[in-house]
């Protein structure tokens, strides 16, 4: 009898440690220490597709919308917004997808991306002038006019 005890026991302990170590980590965010986060990194750092960042000691928890639906959008408050993001001579831009030249320019449905440290957003890639993220970043701000307001 003791040994079946035992064995439930230890059988108990196991299932808690698989559920602890099913919870999800933290992603790799960079946030500013202004209540409300500068930007996201990197999709690919980020498990169960969706993204955390800090925001006035809450948390915010998005797998966040594409730019189209960005545009669309009649909400008022921060979006977190999926894309490629590309700084150019011109600006620094959101977009849906990457042109195939080299370097890439931004292609597709695109936002104009205001008040964003890029310094927080890691796996950069730099080459001729152009800086751009070969996996899509997610960014939180406000959207209005076609241009992403990155609050900090």
């Amino acid at each position: 009898m003791k040994i079946v005890g035992l064995i439930l026991l230890l059988a108990l302990v196991g299932a808690a440690c698989s559920i602890q170590d099913a919870a999800p980590d933290t992603a790799n965010v960079a946030a500013a220490s202004d209540p409300l986060p500068l930007a996201v990194g990197p999709a690919g750092d980020v498990i169960a597709d969706s993204t955390t960042a800090a925001r006035g000691g809450t948390r915010v928890v998005s797998p966040g919308i594409s730019i189209t639906e960005a545009l669309e959008s009649d909400l008022a408050g921060p979006l977190v917004v999926n894309g490629f993001l590309v700084t150019t001579a011109d600006g620094v831009y959101l977009a849906e997808t990457l042109a195939e030249s080299y370097p890439p320019q931004p292609g597709g449905a695109r936002l104009v991306v205001e008040n964003l440290d890029t310094n927080l957003i890691n796996g950069l890639v730099t080459a001729q002038g152009i800086t751009w993220s070969d996996q899509p970043v997610r960014l939180l701000g406000t959207v209005q006019d076609g241009i992403l307001h990155i609050n900090g």
